[in-house]
């Protein structure tokens, strides 16, 4: 297939797929292992990570997500709408 691109606005790259392969990155700007990090810490949405999935443009494209909390899932993440 041709197309289907992540693409990461802030950084203006386009990761293509390839068939076995894997995209990972975390999308807080507290990462475990990181300095100062702790699980009992609120997490914030890292915003340079926004990222879309370009058009397929011939062929096919099959994804599957798997979200990796670091914290309990109800513990929650601050959204995009809080300063």
């Amino acid at each position: 297939f041709t197309g289907g691109e992540t693409f990461f606005h802030e950084f203006d790259v386009a990761v293509p797929p390839k068939k076995g392969s894997a995209l990972f990155f975390w999308n807080t700007r507290e990462r475990p292992g990181s300095t100062g990090y702790n699980s009992a810490m609120f997490l914030n949405v890292d915003r340079k990570l926004r990222h879309a999935g370009l058009p397929v443009l011939s062929g096919e494209k099959w994804v599957a997500n798997r979200w990796i909390h670091p914290v309990d899932f109800g513990a929650g993440v601050r959204g995009l709408n809080q300063g």
